[in-house]
């Protein structure tokens, strides 16, 4: 997704001003003045133009309370906000519908959803995932980068692509995908005990890399370690189906404890029933039932 063009408009008028003020408190080019110089300068020129205004970002103050390019009340505003800018290096990681997905390059990592201003992001990179350069800005509730964006010519095998992909998951998992820098800190949200569990126990993989963070998710609360049995439970379901029709079962219903059926029926009811003679009732809710159904037979 893009900016509307009335936005890519509105977006430029702001960003020249601020950059036109920036160059002439700095001068950092020579030579210009005016949006229409600014607009035909060389890449080059606009990226150190821009490195200069955010590596002195208490320009973006002061120019709003000078307001040299006599912009309304509501245009102060969103020049205002991109004091809550991000500035560096990220993983421009994919393109989704609703936007492209940039992730940083920092251990805990989180994922941005930010829009493209002109073309989309896949139109634009050779590749993804790819690592860019580049500063995020808040507009209008929303992430856009400032219309400058370089990259790094590496290129991630598969081994790279799979923990990337692996990272970006547990990003969604913690903090869900970040679409608005204002208020950035409120807008992180507080990982998702539940999300993450699931995420934790979704594989093999997982479950052995996370087993610390697992024992201390299921050790804080009851809803937390009822949760993981249910999860794991399911897990185990997966490979269970195959094996019980490969020793001739071909439906029924099953309870798994952990890892573990602990009891069968034909019906639901009969499964529960049998269990209950053997698990201690406070345990019951620990176990994940499933029905195994009988394969159709074809016409």
């Amino acid at each position: 997704m893009r900016l509307s063009n009335e936005d890519v408009a509105l977006f430029y008028k702001l960003y020249f001003s601020l950059l036109l003020f920036a160059n002439a408190r700095l001068r950092v080019v020579a030579g210009i003045d005016t949006e229409a110089q600014l607009a035909n300068t060389s890449i080059d020129d606009r990226l150190a133009l821009r490195e200069a205004l955010f590596g002195n970002s208490e320009l973006i103050t002061e120019f709003v309370a000078e307001n040299p390019a006599q912009l309304s009340r509501d245009e102060l505003d969103i020049v205002a906000n991109w004091r809550n800018f991000l500035r560096g290096r990220f993983y421009l990681f994919r393109q989704l519908k609703k936007h492209a997905i940039f992730l940083t390059l920092q251990d805990d990592m989180k994922a941005y959803g930010v829009l493209a201003i002109a073309d989309l992001f896949d139109q634009m990179a050779p590749f993804m995932p790819i690592v860019v350069h580049t500063v995020l800005l808040p507009f209008k509730g929303q992430i856009i980068y400032d219309g400058l964006m370089t990259s790094e010519s590496i290129y991630f095998g598969p081994g790279i692509k799979r923990r990337l992909n692996e990272s970006y998951n547990e990003a969604k998992a913690k903090y869900g995908i970040i679409t608005s820098l204002d208020n950035l800190a409120s807008k992180i949200k507080e990982p998702d005990e539940a999300e993450l569990l699931k995420y934790y126990l979704r594989s093999a993989k997982n479950q052995e890399e996370y087993w610390s963070e697992i024992q201390q998710l299921i050790r804080k609360s009851e809803k937390n370690r009822t949760l993981y049995f249910q999860e794991i439970g399911k897990y185990f379901a997966k490979s269970y189906a195959g094996r019980l029709r490969d020793l001739g079962i071909e439906s029924g219903w099953f309870g798994i404890l952990e890892s573990v059926i602990i009891g069968s029926g034909k019906t639901r009811k009969e499964a529960e029933t049998a269990i209950s003679g053997i698990l201690p009732g406070k345990k019951m809710h620990h176990v994940y039932f499933f029905q195994l159904k009988a394969k159709r037979s074809p016409r």
